[in-house]
């Protein structure tokens, strides 16, 4: 069908996919008909890329603990870098989607990883990817990599130690009270035990 408007002449029914030549020809008015013009090759493709496979770890290059290959469950690196290694034959780009939002990214292709532009915030992730070739034919989502962003510390403990381990000389004790018992008896609260008589802070190293 040939457009006045937009100047152009489109096939009636789909092509195929796979390498075309289109030419077209002219007309007049008696019926007369052109030569065919010059050819344009064009290939159709229908096919998305095939779906990629899970990322194998990403990088974590923050904090005290860091790796270039890290399979661990949660870290403190807000953009980690996901390995999805080179891109296959075919595929022009990749894209990220973090719990099935697509989110904005930049591929690697020295590392061979895809890591969010955004930071992360704390919480739990799913991280996938997809391939769209040069025509924009996309592949199916990646399996996920789970990963949980964990940035603040634990809370600072309420309670002193019970206790301690006291694996030395001749009186040991798992979780001993010895320094407990001196001290009570210091303050004059509690007898001195049998096992305890003439012992000391000194004797117990305690000050």
């Amino acid at each position: 069908t040939y457009d006045p408007v937009t100047g152009t002449l489109t096939p009636t029914t789909p092509l195929g996919e796979g390498p075309h030549s289109l030419t077209y020809t002219l007309a007049n008015a008696a019926g007369i008909e052109s030569g065919q013009s010059p050819a344009i090759t064009l290939a159709v493709e229908t096919t998305p890329p095939a779906t990629p496979v899970v990322p194998a770890g990403y990088i974590d290059n923050m904090g005290s603990i860091q790796s270039t290959n890290s399979t661990a469950p949660s870290t403190d690196d807000t953009r980690p870098g996901i390995h999805i290694g080179s891109l296959p034959a075919g595929v022009s780009s990749v894209s990220l989607y973090v719990n099935g939002n697509l989110v904005a990214a930049t591929y690697d292709p020295l590392t061979g990883t895809l890591t969010p532009n955004t930071p992360l915030a704390n919480g739990a992730y799913g991280l996938r990817y997809s391939f769209t070739d040069a025509v924009g034919n996309e592949s199916n989502q990646s399996p996920a990599l789970s990963l949980t962003i964990v940035t603040t510390a634990p809370a600072t403990p309420a309670l002193a130690p019970s206790g301690y381990a006291d694996d030395a000389g001749s009186i040991t004790s798992s979780s001993s009270l010895t320094a407990q018992c001196l001290q009570a008896i210091n303050n004059g609260t509690q007898r001195v035990p049998q096992h305890l008589r003439g012992l000391t802070h000194e004797s117990q190293g305690i000050t």
